[in-house]
């Protein structure tokens, strides 16, 4: 059985160095999982720190959590 899956997301610049980042993804038939979160450039064009926290509500149980990530671009 094939299911579809699908994703959504939007990066919104709050600043010079600082964005929003709010997404969201799923297959078809469940609920979706939904993260919101702040993007920033601490060197610029060269290195990235995110963080965000996200809901999984395919349970029992509901799932909340926590993200954190770095991206270096050479």
């Amino acid at each position: 059985m094939r299911r579809a899956t699908w994703g959504v997301r939007a990066e919104i610049a709050l600043g010079s160095r600082l964005y929003g980042i709010a997404e969201s993804y799923g297959q078809h038939g469940e609920k979706p999982t939904t993260h919101v979160g702040l993007r920033v450039w601490l060197v610029p064009n060269r290195v990235q720190v995110d963080g965000t926290l996200g809901h999984q509500q395919s349970g029992p149980p509901e799932r909340r959590f926590q993200s954190v990530g770095l991206r270096v671009l050479f």
